[in-house]
């Protein structure tokens, strides 16, 4: 049997660091696809599947920045976490931000786990692949919604 790809939403506004994030994804052994929010309000319309996003897969996984030019990532998983529809979608916060602060704030509202953002590329895909392996391999997940 075929198995479905991986669907993956970064909600991230530096396109530097979605190109990483895409170089590194391409290493992976899983079929995926990949959806890029650029800002807070694109990422909604995804998972809301509006404003001509209404053919979007809903995805198993969200990568997420904390510093986006409209809406703070924190208000981004305290939506995904109150929504019923999208509250079982594990969110990964991948931020610069390495402050107490954030991260005590981020698993106050229910994050699945919390990444500091490395600068290197070789840092970032060990990262990556380290997230399929877990997520995708090793952790029972909730089937599709």
């Amino acid at each position: 049997m075929e198995q479905e790809p991986i669907e993956i939403l970064i909600i991230e506004d530096n396109p530097g660091d979605v190109i990483l994030f895409i170089t590194a994804l391409k290493t992976l052994k899983l079929m995926h696809n990949i959806q890029i929010a650029n800002n807070g309000f694109e990422a909604l319309d995804i998972l809301n599947k509006k404003n001509g996003k209404e053919n979007t897969p809903t995805p198993d996984i969200v990568l997420l920045d904390l510093n986006l030019p409209d809406m703070e990532g924190h208000d981004i998983l305290k939506y995904i976490k109150a929504t019923p529809k999208l509250k079982k979608i594990p969110v990964l916060i991948m931020s610069s931000s390495a402050t107490k602060q954030d991260i005590s704030c981020a698993y106050d509202n229910y994050v699945s786990g919390y990444i500091v953002k490395p600068s290197d590329p070789d840092k970032l895909e060990y990262i990556v692949k380290t997230i399929e392996k877990f997520w995708f391999r090793v952790v029972e997940r909730p089937s599709k919604f």
